[in-house]
């Protein structure tokens, strides 16, 4: 286990965190309402459908939005299975808005059972949520090649959960909580009987044992699953940010080893594993397998049992903006942190004023901005720990009260 330092200063940085898409704006009226068989319900910002289509029946939904700025925009389904079309089709992409209206049609076909499926759509001004530069060089990479806008923002942190509810637009900045590293191990050992079957259903087969804890994933990450013993077929099951079932990725291989790479919207996973015979799963069984879940590496196969530092950081703001260097890297200009408790304020906020759209520092909601300072001023804060211990073979992530990816200078030891 290589155990290393590293030291840490936080930045800050600022989004006008909007969602667009108001599923109480559909063509039929106020919800709850029925259509061909269908009854249409709203429960926490998503649409829920129930009953059996006596026609294709659709429903129609708007957003307001502005000409020119650039959106993300994403469909949103619960059900594994292909029951709706969209208008348009993309389940996620960055689009130039050329007119006042944004729709998103969902369709259900004649004769289809819907029981408790969920929809939502979510459309983004990524410009008002960033300001013109990164939304334009977002948009570029998408029209260079699709999907690659999405991607970056996801890279970058940003849009990795299932779904935001409706916010015409609120100021939200860096609120970093704690610093937890994980070592080489990604998952606790924690575990309980049952096995995860491919739609996600948990079930108590007594030859099977699954994770009882979620252990955090890198969308993307390419993660290995691997047991000392060759007796155990292996599967890793990926969860959205909110818990929702993604998929289950298996093998019916004895390897000791396996790997999947984690969905794209992933931000957890469980282990699972069949013993493959006709024996109860036991601790001694478990313990046996010396199960161990990693991103993938040379050391694929490798046990080292999990371990995890965390370390508070206080309950501040920090104010700023995200900005890009002239590669177009992505970085934070704001308010400073340092772990003696020192904070340097460089931004301020202020009620809106006509105009501060279009200021180069500054970012608004139309309501409050948040505008760079003339003069910086320093404060005292609670002070954090520096060094902090990490490891070069696991992870680490910044645990934040809003989500906004928290801005950070670290020198690691070498």
């Amino acid at each position: 286990m290589a155990i290393k330092r590293l030291y840490d200063t936080l930045v800050g940085a600022t989004v006008n965190v909007n969602q667009l898409y108001n599923p109480t704006r559909v063509e039929y009226g106020a919800f709850p309402f029925t259509k061909n068989g269908i009854e249409f319900t709203l429960l926490d910002g998503r649409i829920i459908l129930n009953g059996t289509a006596t026609a294709d029946t659709s429903a129609l939904g708007f957003a307001k939005i502005v000409s020119g700025h650039k959106y993300y925009r994403k469909n949103l389904k619960s059900n594994p299975f292909n029951i709706f079309s969209y208008y348009p089709l993309d389940d996620e992409s960055i689009v130039n808005a050329t007119g006042d209206n944004e729709y998103a049609v969902m369709t259900i076909p004649n004769g289809t059972t819907v029981t408790n499926y969920k929809y939502s759509g979510m459309i983004i001004d990524l410009t008002a949520y960033f300001g013109s530069s990164i939304a334009d060089y977002i948009y570029s990479l998408e029209t260079a090649t699709a999907g690659a806008g999405v991607a970056k923002l996801k890279e970058w942190g940003f849009f990795t959960g299932e779904y935001i509810p409706y916010n015409a637009g609120t100021l939200e900045s860096v609120e970093a909580r704690s610093h937890v590293m994980r070592g080489f191990n990604c998952t606790n050992g924690a575990w309980t009987l049952g096995n995860i079957s491919a739609d996600g259903t948990l079930d108590s087969t007594r030859t099977c044992a699954r994770a009882s804890d979620y252990f955090r994933v890198i969308p993307n990450a390419e993660y290995c699953l691997s047991t000392q013993v060759i007796t155990a077929q292996k599967r890793i099951v990926w969860y959205d940010s909110d818990h929702n079932f993604i998929r289950r990725d298996n093998t019916n291989s004895q390897s000791t080893i396996y790997t999947a790479t984690a969905p794209s919207n992933a931000s957890y996973g469980l282990w699972c594993v069949n013993y493959n015979n006709s024996d109860t799963v036991t601790e001694n069984i478990i313990n046996s397998l010396s199960l161990c879940v990693n991103i993938s590496s040379d050391r694929n196969g490798e046990y080292e049992p999990y371990h995890e530092y965390s370390y508070d950081l206080g309950t501040d703001t920090l104010r700023g903006l995200f900005k890009l260097d002239s590669e177009n890297n992505l970085y934070t200009d704001g308010d400073r942190k340092a772990s003696d408790g020192t904070i340097t304020r460089y931004y301020g906020t202020r009620a809106y004023q006509s105009g501060d759209e279009s200021l180069a520092d500054a970012i608004t909601d139309g309501t409050t901005t948040v505008y760079k300072l003339t003069t910086p001023t320093t404060e005292q804060s609670t002070p954090f720990t520096n060094p902090q211990i990490c490891d070069p073979d696991g992870t680490e992530e910044y645990v934040t009260e809003n989500g906004v990816p928290v801005g950070h200078e670290t020198r690691y030891q070498l």
